[in-house]
């Protein structure tokens, strides 16, 4: 088999209608993302699929978007203060501390 047979990479326009069952979906720069972008793609998720979602909100793309409103931000905040038993379930969070490609970028990230 071919590696196309196993991996698939999609823009967000292509995403509607759609329903991924049985698949391990990964979201990459996810911070450049609307909230209602972020309600498509977690939607999406069918029957036993994974779903990784990254991104760093001190890296926002769109002059739209700030590290609050962003989609990645959105997801977090309505996930984390949520009530619902069943989200501790089925999702987790991580934010990383530390910057790993150098000082400068680290201090880029703090004071642009």
């Amino acid at each position: 088999m071919k590696i196309e047979d196993y991996i698939e990479l999609a823009p967000l326009t292509y995403m509607r209608g759609r329903t991924f069952h049985d698949c391990f979906i990964i979201i990459d720069e996810a911070q450049n993302l609307r909230a209602r972008d972020m309600l498509t793609l977690v939607t999406r998720v069918g029957e036993n699929c994974k779903i990784i979602i990254n991104g760093d909100p001190t890296q926002i793309d769109s002059a739209y978007l700030d590290s609050k409103s962003n989609g990645l931000a959105y997801l977090i905040n309505k996930f984390h203060n949520s009530n619902d038993e069943e989200i501790y379930k089925l999702w987790s969070h991580i934010t990383l501390k530390k910057c790993e490609r150098s000082k400068l970028a680290d201090l880029a990230c703090k004071y642009l």
